[in-house]
Formats: C-alpha cells, sequence, structure tokens
C-alpha cells in the first residue's frame, strides 16, 4: 500500500513539472497527460504530443491539485480565468501632493473713489397683456408592454451519439462500464475508449473519476 501511494505521489509531481506535451506521446498514444488551461473550466489534453482544448462539464472546475474536474469549491483557480467574473482592476497609485505656493504679498489698499451723483429714476414701463394660455396637449398613448424573450436552453445538456459519447469533440466525457464497476470508458474524437480505474476504486459517473466504492454508487455484480 505504502509503495502504491509513493508511485501516486511520484506521479503527480511529475505532472506538475511538465507544462507541455511530452514528445514520446507521439508514438505512445497509452502516455496520459493534462494541462492547465486559462480558464479555469478548461484544460488541455495531450492527445499524439499535441493538447487539445477541453471542456468540464457543466457547472465543474479544472482542480491542478488533482487533475480532474471538480466541485467549484474545492478548486482553486489562482490566476485563471474564472467564467462570468471580470478580472478586478489594479488600484491606481495616489498622486503625491503639490507643494503649497508661498503666500503673495497683501497689496497696498487703493484709495477709496469719490461717490457718483444717483442718477434720476426713470419711469416705469406699462404692464403688457397677458399672453392667453396654450391649449393643454393629449396624453400620448401608453405602449404596449413588449413581450417577455423564452428562456434559454440549459448549457449542461449534452447531445450524444449512439456510442455514448458527445456530438462535440471538445466536450471532455467518461461513462461506466455497465458491466465491470472498475472500468469506464473516455471519449476520444467522438470514440470510446476504453479505461480501467485503480484496483481498490470504482467509477463515480456523477462526478466522472474513479472514487472508493462506497461513494460510487456503482450496482454491477463483477466489482
Amino acid at each position: 500500500m505504502k509503495g502504491i501511494i509513493i508511485f501516486l505521489l511520484t506521479a503527480l509531481v511529475a505532472v506538475h513539472a511538465v507544462q507541455e506535451c511530452p514528445s514520446a506521446q507521439e508514438s505512445d498514444w497509452t502516455i496520459e497527460q493534462l494541462l492547465p488551461h486559462e480558464d479555469c473550466n478548461k484544460f488541455y489534453k495531450c492527445t499524439y504530443g499535441v493538447p487539445v482544448e477541453q471542456d468540464c462539464f457543466g457547472d465543474l472546475f479544472f482542480n491542478v491539485d488533482t487533475w480532474q474536474c471538480d466541485w467549484q469549491e474545492n478548486v482553486d483557480c489562482g490566476d485563471r480565468n474564472v467564467p462570468g467574473q471580470e478580472p478586478q482592476p489594479q488600484p491606481e497609485p495616489e498622486p503625491e501632493p503639490e507643494p503649497e505656493p508661498e503666500p503673495e504679498p497683501e497689496p497696498e489698499p487703493e484709495p477709496e473713489p469719490e461717490p457718483e451723483p444717483e442718477p434720476k429714476p426713470e419711469p416705469e414701463p406699462e404692464p403688457e397683456p397677458e399672453p392667453e394660455p396654450e391649449p393643454e396637449p393629449e396624453p400620448e398613448p401608453e405602449p404596449e408592454p413588449e413581450p417577455e424573450p423564452e428562456p434559454e436552453p440549459n448549457s449542461s445538456e449534452i447531445e450524444l451519439q449512439e456510442n455514448g459519447c458527445p456530438v462535440n469533440p471538445h466536450i471532455h466525457w467518461l461513462f461506466p462500464n455497465n458491466e465491470d464497476c472498475n472500468a469506464f470508458y473516455q471519449c476520444v474524437w467522438g470514440e470510446p475508449v476504453p479505461r480501467v480505474c485503480p484496483a481498490t476504486l470504482h467509477f463515480n459517473p456523477e462526478l466522472q473519476v474513479c472514487d472508493w466504492p462506497e461513494d460510487a454508487g456503482c450496482a454491477v455484480i463483477n466489482p
């Protein structure tokens, strides 16, 4: 058991250290390699040495600690883009205060001018006749209410082919093997590829990960 844990930790450290697809995968497609994406709900899957963009299912985010799609509360996106959230602008530096100007000397008081003679009062003009009131405008008719837009379909619905893989090949999709709890299928470019979980784990179709048997909920007789 300790040997398995050491092997898994070593593989996890190696995956974190690699930021590009291994060249050996061009000839050996059994090598698995995932890379983080600029968006938190996406990742890159190395296919024959080429990184292919993949989307996490539904509202899941890609967890760089476990290298799988996970619930949002379990994922630290770090500097990756979060869907629907605008990046916060950096605060601008406060300008340095300008030095206060030196006070100018008070000017000498000017001599007071002599008072001018008061002008004669002009005769008051005759009052103009009041204008007739304009007729009030007729009230404009109230605009009819616009019809409410129809709700858009749920983005989490995925259109599947007859073989169980999504029609969109860029969607990351796994589905269970109905005859073996330990086995599952991974969709690669629209074709199901058989995969196997570690010996003590079962495939969890809800989370699309290998999980403990009591949490996976598999009802197949062959474990």
